[in-house]
């Protein structure tokens, strides 16, 4: 049976993506798949599949299983917090009565936005197709899950705790970590953090203690995580390329 679903993504306001021509790549599993610019809506993007399979069921499942895969690797690729992603309808063939016929699920109808945009010219989606065509291992793909997580967390604070957690789970412990950032990071700001007061850290290691443990009559330092938060999200995606191999350049 051919099938051929139709599927969005909807970006977050703050970060929206168009591409200048359709993206085109095929899976491993054998999907052939478009992704272009939805064409009223400027936070929205367009998937189509097509694909040989057993049933309708089969077809669901595939569709949603690379949909998955797209939506971690386009937010990983673009630095993109995706809101929302769904299917939003199937359309395959079969013969019912003698006669062959086009079965068309309907599709949702999504309003216009206008905000500003990051267009992808003809280079980039040459090289995002060559990404969204390979195959990853399964820790790999774990992690940009776990990437898009941090993504879609608006708190800065919540942010930082995420990406902290994350690392502590590569690197051991939170004096691991810390160790790892100042190898990484030579000229890092030092600040004094730790039970007593008494122990040197990363200025990352420092406002992550702030969030567990504040010292009394101390002011959370909201501004410090608001003015280090880019910075160590650029430093939490570099661990990442040191402990999977396989992730795709930005």
């Amino acid at each position: 049976m051919k099938v051929q679903s139709t599927s969005i993504i909807i970006v977050d306001e703050t970060s929206k993506l168009r591409f200048s021509e359709p993206v085109l790549y095929d899976t491993v599993s054998g999907i052939s798949v478009e992704i272009r610019d939805h064409d009223k809506d400027n936070d929205t993007l367009v998937v189509i599949m097509n694909m040989e399979v057993e049933n309708l069921d089969v077809g669901t499942f595939e569709t949603e299983k690379e949909l998955l895969r797209l939506v971690n690797l386009l937010s990983w690729k673009h630095n993109l917090f995706i809101s929302k992603y769904r299917t939003t309808g199937y359309q395959h063939s079969e013969t019912k009565d003698n006669t062959h016929v086009i079965v068309m699920a309907e599709t949702l109808h999504i309003t216009a936005t206008v905000s500003a945009l990051k267009t992808v010219g003809s280079e980039g989606i040459e090289q995002m197709s060559s990404i969204l065509e390979k195959e990853y291992a399964e820790e790999t793909a774990d992690i940009l899950l776990k990437w898009r997580d941090v993504l879609r967390e608006e708190s800065p604070i919540g942010r930082l705790i995420l990406m902290f957690q994350i690392l502590e789970g590569l690197y051991g412990t939170r004096k691991g970590v810390d160790t790892w950032i100042r190898q990484t990071e030579p000229n890092i700001e030092l600040r004094m953090s730790g039970r007593n007061g008494d122990e040197e850290v990363c200025i990352y290691t420092y406002l992550r203690d702030c969030v567990h443990a504040k010292p009394e009559n101390q002011t959370f330092p909201f501004s410090d995580v608001e003015k280090n938060i880019i910075n160590f999200q650029a430093l939490f995606k570099k661990a990442l390329y040191a402990n999977f191999p396989d992730l795709p350049s930005v």
